[in-house]
């Protein structure tokens, strides 16, 4: 809320100094420019020219400014979100009505990016009470993930019926929506299957622990040579307790007061109909490196952040047919209470959350291991 508010006070601050009667100019490519600008900041003070010629055209810059959406970055977004916002201040403040049918538009093109799709569909929503009522329902199963979260929302509002819930939880993507109509439905005494829905990974091969002293195995080379061993987590968010699966006792030793710096690998082999792109996304409190298919595509070598679904996530390209997922969990050996959770968390899906299609080729014959009833794993 803050940040909206400081973005209204530099919008309205620019609008002082804006010249009234300025020409509209070249829009398409002032828009250009502002997209040339750099994450660091370099060409700002070109930018912010051509921000002020955009705004000073108007509303017909609007059409030219959501178009511009297609291959912007977080950084150009923003300039863009920013200019659509100065726009519609100053014609609010020249008492001038905005009009909607565009916004309309944008906003239920599924071919936009969803960047500026969103960014519609909030400023229609101020401008159109109707629009909720009138759209949400068609937009359940929206490439958006913001505005698929805002219909599944104002659907369940309506007290849907266990098989409405149902038709819900395959069309929701967001983790607290998931976990939400998934307990609703286990209310009704259905059983829904969270962990197929969200793509979590449950089947593994494991090796280790490797020595970690010094902190020294993050950076390493993969060993020449590992034994693997098949595991299977039972845990129903399939988190992987990796002092459990090699059988170490977690803690510190009560003779030595020392806690040892060790490392896992893990891996696991899936199935892809077709090439498709892919989000690794993992969930650890330790340091921890993926690759795919031999490429690195995440590494965070940090101990003891929390641990909270999709927290880390690599990005790649799955290929038709096998495809190896590679993992290094790393724990380090201090001794405080929250640093003894050794473990991890990993789902495959689409850029918006949905699981994507693939099958899992490894340790088809491990007995699931399910933690201890008494022992609540630290997920949220």
């Amino acid at each position: 809320m803050r940040h909206r508010i400081d973005q209204r006070v530099w919008i309205c601050c620019w609008l002082l100094f804006l010249p009234r009667g300025m020409p509209a100019g070249e829009i398409e490519s002032a828009l250009e420019a502002i997209k040339a600008v750099g994450r660091e900041g370099a060409g700002n003070e070109q930018a912010s020219r051509h921000w002020r010629e955009i705004v000073n055209a108007g509303p017909k810059a609007l059409l030219p400014i959501f178009q511009a959406f297609q291959g912007a970055d977080s950084t150009t977004a923003n300039w863009l979100r920013l200019a659509v916002e100065a726009i519609l201040e100053r014609e609010t403040q020249a008492g001038r009505p905005v009009e909607k049918s565009l916004f309309e538009s944008v906003a239920t093109d599924r071919s936009r990016p969803a960047a500026a799709r969103d960014l519609a569909f909030e400023v229609l929503d101020q401008l159109d009470p109707t629009a909720r009522e009138r759209l949400l329902p068609g937009m359940l199963n929206d490439p958006s993930a913001r505005i698929r979260r805002e219909a599944i929302d104002w659907a369940l509002r309506a007290m849907p019926s266990a098989d409405r819930l149902a038709e819900l939880f395959t069309m929701a993507r967001d983790i607290d929506q998931v976990e939400r109509i998934a307990k609703e439905l286990k209310g009704l005494g259905r059983e829904p299957d969270v962990i197929q829905h969200l793509g979590l990974i449950t089947r593994w091969q494991i090796a280790g622990p490797f020595d970690n002293s010094g902190l020294k195995g993050f950076s390493q080379p993969l060993p020449a040579e590992v034994t693997w061993r098949d595991y299977a987590t039972g845990h129903d968010r399939a988190v992987v307790n990796l002092y459990r699966a090699f059988n170490l006792k977690r803690g510190v030793d009560p003779e030595t007061k020392t806690k040892a710096a060790i490392y896992a690998l893990v891996r696991t082999e899936v199935e892809s109909p077709t090439e498709q792109p892919v989000q690794i996304r993992a969930a650890t409190p330790n340091a921890i490196r993926i690759w795919l298919n031999g490429q690195e595509v995440f590494a965070r070598e940090e101990y003891h952040h929390g641990m909270k679904m999709d927290q880390h996530v690599g990005r790649g390209v799955l290929r038709a047919g096998r495809n190896e997922i590679l993992a290094k969990i790393c724990q380090d050996d201090r001794t405080y209470e929250w640093t003894l959770d050794w473990q991890f968390q990993m789902r495959l899906c689409d850029e918006i959350g949905g699981a994507i299609r693939v099958r899992v080729l490894t340790a088809p014959e491990a007995e699931p291991d399910k933690p201890e009833a008494t022992k609540k794993e630290p997920m949220r």
